[in-house]
Parts: C-alpha cells; structure tokens; sequence
C-alpha cells in the first residue's frame, strides 16, 4: 500500500512506517547509548524493515538527529530465525 501512487491511504501507511521508524530509532539510539559501545551490530528479521517503503533511511535519519554514529551501527538480515540467533551468539 505505502509503494502505490500518491492517494490518501498510501500517504497514511507512510506516515505510520515513519513513525514506526522513529519509534525504533529511539530504541536504538537508547540501546547504542546504554551499552557505551563503538560498534552496534543489529540482527534485524521480519519485512517491515526490508521491504517497507524508505524505512531503513528513515530510521538512519532519526538515529542521525538523535547523535548516533551511523558509522558505527550495522544492520544484518537474518536468513531464518537460528541465523538471528546464531549471530547474537558471536
């Protein structure tokens, strides 16, 4: 619905994934902050964040505005749900 053309249902479920992604900047931005760490990998599963429209860019621009090191933070996509938790164990 958000990757159709301009009508008002698209514009709304772009401004729901906008603030969704907000949200979890702030979660983010908290936990980057809480662990005092340099180097953030994030395990990411499920589509919203890879297959909704602009979410991964907005979520980078809301870490952005809050002070986070985008450098230093990684997104990874899991192949299935052991990979997730594979990679939390390394």
């Amino acid at each position: 619905l958000s990757r159709q053309p301009s009508s008002p249902q698209s514009n709304l479920a772009n401004q729901i994934f906008e603030h969704s992604a907000a949200l979890v900047a702030v979660q983010i931005a908290g936990l980057y902050e809480f662990k005092h760490t340099q180097k953030l990998v994030l395990v990411i599963e499920g589509g919203v964040y890879w297959k909704a429209k602009d979410y991964p860019a907005y979520i980078q621009n809301y870490l952005g505005q809050l002070g986070v090191d985008l450098k230093q933070v990684t997104f990874v996509k899991q192949a299935s749900h052991f990979d997730g938790v594979s990679r939390l164990l390394l």
